[in-house]
């Protein structure tokens, strides 16, 4: 992912390439006679780019927090010998997860 995310900072619109060459000069006609021309939607799309990147940072922390307290949780249990059930409840935002876990 982080390659694909290297490659896309540095995206260029006008270094493009297309599999017909006369659908390339359109887009490159259009791009180039909009307001701010390539500079602008070059910008465009690296925010974009940005953006989505920065959603699925946040999916991930989240995620990862979640992964971590379940494993911090179990090996609390572990570390009691209780052999029952291990109530998890975790907060996802407005949503609650609640699960019950057997070790």
């Amino acid at each position: 992912p982080m390659r694909i995310a290297e490659r896309l900072a540095k995206l260029r619109l006008e270094d493009a390439t297309a599999s017909v060459q006369k659908d390339k000069e359109m887009i490159l006609k259009l791009v180039s006679e909009m307001p701010g021309g390539f500079e602008a939607m070059n910008g465009y799309l690296r925010r974009n780019i940005a953006e989505a990147l920065r959603t699925m940072q946040e999916v991930f922390t989240s995620e990862l927090e979640s992964l971590l307290k379940m494993l911090d949780i179990a090996e609390q249990h572990e570390d009691s010998k209780d052999g029952g059930d291990v109530i998890l409840d975790l907060d996802e935002g407005d949503d609650v997860l609640a699960e019950s876990v057997h070790v």
